[in-house]
């Protein structure tokens, strides 16, 4: 499973999460935002507590009020810049132990099933002002397992947004899944109708690692028919990497890099420390014995910076904070426009996504989700409306994650903010005395400390302007609108 976005399955505890986490920013310091001084920088860390993804904002909406938000959004044209799609498949054929997120396990009968009301969704939304206001600009199908939907519930889909939806010339269409399952006939039909784009968790090359994370495929079986896709030449291949598995010694993480880089098929890949997150079944079964332990973040900083080192000695093109680029093909449309804020419509139980002035959430089991299209409802079952200067945030983290480093005086610029970057003065000061950034001239870049900690960085950078916001007499909190 991928999860370089926050347009994810929603399980409860997130929720939870989402509903508390507003209440708490207030009541901070600055000194809470302060990355540690008493380590090596990239093993210090800070003193808060970073989400996977960082950026959540906004207040809850009254459940009472939930089945409004989709009349009021639909009604309106869309004015982000760029758009995207969402489309979640909760479904996998096993879990993987290290997987927060696991739903359903794949059955073909249940699947055709939730791929019919897919569309049903998809149709809804489609005959909306909103929907039809501007080009969309990346789709993506990911879960889950969506290599796992049969050859024709592809078809019925894809083929749904070619001819249902204002897709751009260029519109970024990305499959997400296994290698395992994923056939001749399934590569065919995505591809003959649009897909140019398939994104694989592999995870880990080595074979045994991967059978003791729950992945089936060999090593050579995954590299050989990442060769039969790229043969076709129609279609760019990125993977995924997960460093800290349990078992991963610097031998084989080195190995993977390798493979990665070396194998001509692959065009680009997303890297990401593995999250020990309550409930997955890593835990407990390393705790038993199964395996060793997973790394902790000493060992993890480690073999991120064993990564860096062999990239970039061997000038391999960083696209992005947890990206990579080893041919031209690779443009990340859709992950570029979650991070910036942009517009991403969800489509399907569990995922999550940003509509007009919210960031809304559905959830809930398949046959609530079910209920709820067949009543002609987009089945949204949590929303936060969003700050009208929420559009900094997308410009603060797009930025962090596109080029890894801040422009403050374009910041200042674009949303009419001159005092921003004295108000972040304390804070990024003692953020380069820890040595997790270099900030000169209003640009603040990141270290390579500063790079594995990323996700604190960008959180406390939202929260500390939060705070500023709320305790700010001056005209840094006026509602702004980002420019096009």
């Amino acid at each position: 499973m991928d999860n370089k976005t926050p347009s994810k399955i929603i399980t409860e505890n997130f929720l939870d999460d989402v509903r508390n986490k507003h209440q708490h920013y207030s009541k901070k310091s600055i000194e809470n935002f302060y990355a540690k001084t008493d380590d090596k920088p990239i093993y210090a860390g800070f003193y808060s507590k970073a989400n996977v993804h960082a950026g959540m904002s906004g207040s809850p909406v009254n459940i009472d009020n939930i089945s409004d938000i989709w009349t009021e959004v639909a009604k309106q044209k869309d004015n982000s810049p760029r758009r995207a799609i969402y489309i979640h498949v909760p479904f996998c054929l096993s879990r993987c132990k290290f997987c927060h997120f696991y739903q359903s396990r794949t059955r073909s009968e249940e699947l055709d099933v939730y791929s019919k009301y897919l569309l049903k969704e998809l149709q809804l939304a489609s005959e909306s002002n909103f929907a039809k206001s501007k080009p969309i600009n990346a789709v993506y199908f990911g879960g889950g397992t969506p290599t796992d939907l049969s050859p024709v519930s592809l078809k019925n889909l894809l083929s749904h947004l070619k001819s249902n939806w204002n897709l751009a010339n260029d519109c970024e269409i990305t499959i997400e899944g296994r290698i395992f399952g994923f056939d001749d006939d399934k590569i065919a039909v995505c591809i003959d109708n649009g897909v140019n784009r398939f994104s694989f968790g592999v995870q880990s090359f080595d074979t045994k690692i991967r059978r003791q994370m729950g992945r089936i495929e060999t090593q050579e079986n995954i590299i050989s028919k990442i060769n039969s896709i790229a043969k076709l030449n129609q279609a760019n291949i990125s993977i995924d990497l997960i460093y800290g598995l349990p078992d991963q010694t610097d031998e084989i993480w080195l190995n993977d890099l390798k493979i990665a880089a070396n194998t001509n098929s692959i065009d680009s890949c997303s890297i990401y420390n593995l999250k020990l997150m309550t409930g997955t079944p890593i835990l407990k079964e390393s705790q038993n014995g199964k395996y060793s332990a997973p790394a902790d973040m000493k060992r993890q900083a480690d073999m991120f910076l064993l990564m860096n080192d062999y990239y970039k000695s061997r000038n391999i093109k960083r696209f992005g904070l947890r990206h990579w680029a080893f041919s031209n093909r690779e443009r990340s449309i859709y992950n570029f426009i979650v991070k910036y804020e942009q517009t991403c419509l969800p489509i399907g139980n569990g995922a999550g996504g940003r509509i007009g002035n919210y960031r809304v959430f559905q959830s809930g089991e398949n046959k609530d989700y079910y209920k709820k299209i067949d009543a002609g409802e987009k089945p949204i079952t949590m929303a936060l409306k969003l700050p009208a200067n929420n559009t900094i945030n997308g410009a603060l983290i797009g930025s962090l994650e596109e080029h890894l480093c801040i422009d403050f005086s374009k910041i200042e610029e674009e949303f009419n903010l001159p005092k921003l970057t004295e108000k972040f003065s304390p804070l990024l000061n003692q953020w380069q005395e820890a040595g997790m950034i270099s900030f000169d001239n209003k640009i603040m870049k990141l270290t390579e400390a500063g790079e594995f900690w990323n996700v604190n960085i960008a959180q406390n950078l939202i929260d500390y302007l939060k705070l500023e916001f709320r305790n700010s007499q001056s005209n840094l909190c006026m509602p702004v609108e980002i420019k096009n």
